[in-house]
């Protein structure tokens, strides 16, 4: 017999995903976000503690700023510069990362965000706003993309950690959506 183990677990991931619905709901924003790569393991209760330690390969500036400004805003921003210079015996690609894309138009084609170097395309932003666009990398392989349009004062000096925490928001949502995520059905 199979220890009673599910209302304790599906109240965990409940509670989290009530706590992404709330964070959605109250930036009152849309985004577009993709989890077909997702595995099994790929789950809400995976991710979401993880988030909060990866590192952050920052792509692009903050219009108006410099490389170095945009990555002191972002809390874990790192590059690949900056990821070699603190002695880590890994690449910065072979190790569970976020990959955040900011300002500009252009972002990888989606396969390709894990990659070295990314196929891109661009995309049209509204006028006014910026761009974050955002992917879970588990080493080389892909497994959530989001994207999502700022205005310039959601991404300041003060208010840019709370984006990119939005960001993952969505990515966590991108994946308790997926397909991988439907629960199977035990054998009788």
């Amino acid at each position: 017999m199979r220890p009673a183990r599910g209302p304790a677990l599906y109240g965990v991931f409940g509670t989290i995903l009530v706590l992404i619905a709330a964070v959605v709901a109250v930036t009152g924003c849309e985004a577009t976000v993709h989890s077909r790569w997702a595995k099994r393991q790929d789950s809400v209760g995976y991710w979401s503690p993880k988030l909060a330690t990866l590192p952050i390969n920052v792509h692009g500036t903050v219009p108006g700023s410099e490389p170095a400004e945009t990555l002191a805003r972002i809390p874990n921003g790192t590059n690949d510069d900056s990821y070699t210079q603190t002695g880590a015996t890994s690449s910065l690609r072979s190790i569970p990362r976020l990959e955040l894309y900011v300002g500009g138009n252009t972002l990888p084609v989606n396969v390709t965000y894990c990659d070295k170097t990314p196929t891109m395309r661009s995309v049209d932003i509204p006028a006014g706003k910026i761009m974050l666009a955002v992917a879970i990398c588990d080493g080389p392989r892909l497994v959530a993309t989001a994207r999502e349009e700022f205005s310039p004062d959601q991404v300041s000096n003060s208010t840019m950690s709370h984006a990119v925490e939005n960001m993952k928001a969505w990515l966590l949502y991108a994946i308790s959506r997926s397909l991988s995520q439907v629960p199977t059905a035990e054998p009788g």
